[in-house]
């Protein structure tokens, strides 16, 4: 959701769609993005649009799951190594 969120501004059911979860868990979990103040909305006629806060929240949010995907590749080969 963070990573969608990183590229473009999107609705409620577009995030819900991309991450397959319904809406109703997808309002729950932006709610609390948006609470801890990593996102803004804007509304869009009937839609409300969700994006970051801040390009410095976008860099953040992209360097950090950067770093767990490098991460979880690094163990990924460990695991192989040892098997």
């Amino acid at each position: 959701m963070l990573w969608a969120l990183c590229e473009d501004d999107l609705t409620l059911s577009e995030l819900a769609q991309l991450i397959g979860v319904s809406p109703t868990v997808a309002s729950q979990l932006l709610s609390r993005l948006r609470t801890a103040g990593v996102l803004q909305t804007n509304k869009s006629g009937r839609h409300v649009i969700y994006s970051m806060h801040d390009e410095l929240s976008r860099q953040f949010i992209r360097q950090t799951l950067d770093f767990a995907a490098h991460r979880l590749a690094l163990q990924e080969s460990v695991a192989e190594q040892l098997h």
